[in-house]
């Protein structure tokens, strides 16, 4: 699970860095692509899952 969450934070942040440059449509402003903050967006959920399934299992490891 956490290698698979990883490979698709990578490719957000590789989608992320695309469409910031105006690689994928340069006819559209590149910091405000609605692809770039929809990976952005994504990337920082996945931080967040990351996060809270971490400070749960370390709560649980402290219970018993």
């Amino acid at each position: 699970m956490v290698k698979m969450l990883e490979v698709a934070g990578l490719a957000l942040v590789g989608v992320m860095i695309l469409s910031f440059v105006g690689a994928l449509r340069p006819t559209i402003d590149a910091g405000t692509s609605a692809v770039f903050w929809g990976c952005a967006v994504g990337a920082l959920a996945i931080i967040l899952y990351r996060r809270f399934v971490k400070k749960r299992r370390e709560t649980s490891q402290r219970e018993f």
